[in-house]
């Protein structure tokens, strides 16, 4: 199973490429299929890991945790709604680019925010749960 520190270094990765796609929406889009299709690709990898690795993990451990994790859960799956917005807003560019940057925003505040309740919640008592 992947450690917390590799998740870290997702998180902060992940965060500098949706800061990419936001920059793209308030260019009108101009290199957004790339800097999404990056992004998408990566959360999607680093989503199933945690999923399969650490939630499954502390799911098994500690049921206090689990309310925490559906909710982690549902969270992931916001994302992947972003995604379809953020495709939406994009083919629509032309006519309302500030639904774009609209979505972006959205899109990166709702992934800081994720990130955030994992780091501060969750990743503690996973290492408190998990450590040897």
């Amino acid at each position: 199973m992947e450690g917390v520190e590799e998740l870290l270094d997702d998180h902060k990765e992940l965060l500098r490429k949706v800061a990419d796609i936001q920059r793209c929406a308030s260019q009108r889009g101009k290199g957004l299929e790339d800097a999404a299709g990056v992004f998408f690709e990566d959360y999607y990898s680093h989503s199933v890991r945690e999923e399969r690795g650490l939630y499954r993990a502390l799911w098994d451990r500690s049921r206090e945790l689990r309310p925490l994790l559906e909710s982690l859960l549902d969270e992931h799956k916001r994302v992947v709604e972003l995604s379809f917005q953020l495709k939406k807003a994009f083919e629509h560019v032309q006519d309302d680019p500030v639904r774009l940057e609209m979505v972006a925003r959205n899109l990166a505040n709702h992934t800081a925010s994720h990130f955030a309740r994992e780091e501060r919640n969750l990743f503690p008592e996973a290492q408190r749960l998990l450590s040897p």
